[in-house]
């Protein structure tokens, strides 16, 4: 088996200050991180507006996206782009990647629209949903809910097969 070098702080001394100052520095890194997102949003913005230039504005939103990371709710900044920039995600036929759209109305910004997004901060636009632990029961008596609603108006392509719903419920 191959040895695992663990860091150093492995083998020191944990102590509760030692903690708690780290827990301050993520906090200031992390909002450090998020008003960096917030500015480079913006700035891109402020580049739409000065340029007229919609397409370029739709490339440096998608290098944002495509270079975030995990450290940044991708999700919450999808959402403050289209309320702000006005454009929508949709996914490509040819590549099923979901690519940024614009509508053609929309092709220029205002500096008020800028200042507005600005004042909005991506982190805080779309809070983080609560988390929400899994339960099964309830899961699967919702998906029998749907399949017996579903059962009334069939859609072409449906497969519902009512003795499996019957046998579902007599388990719940």
């Amino acid at each position: 088996m191959t040895a695992i070098k663990l860091p150093k702080f492995f083998n020191d001394k944990i102590t509760d200050d030692a903690i708690d100052a780290q827990i301050k520095n993520v906090a200031t890194k992390a909002k450090s991180l998020n008003d960096l997102v917030q500015k480079l949003l913006t700035t891109v913005m402020v580049q739409w507006h000065q340029s007229g230039d919609v397409q370029t504005c739709i490339r440096h939103m998608d290098n944002v996206l495509d270079n975030l990371g995990t450290g940044v709710r991708n999700n919450a900044v999808k959402a403050w782009i289209e309320a702000f920039c006005g454009f929508s995600f949709v996914k490509d036929e040819d590549t099923g990647k979901q690519v940024m759209r614009y509508n053609s109305k929309n092709t220029k910004i205002s500096m008020d629209d800028v200042i507005n997004a600005h004042q909005n901060p991506w982190n805080e636009f779309k809070p983080e949903p609560e988390f929400v632990p899994f339960d099964f029961d309830v899961k699967l008596a919702q998906l029998v809910a749907t399949a017996k609603k579903r059962m009334d108006k069939k859609l072409e392509g449906d497969k519902i097969d009512l003795s499996k719903i019957t046998t579902i419920e007599s388990i719940l």
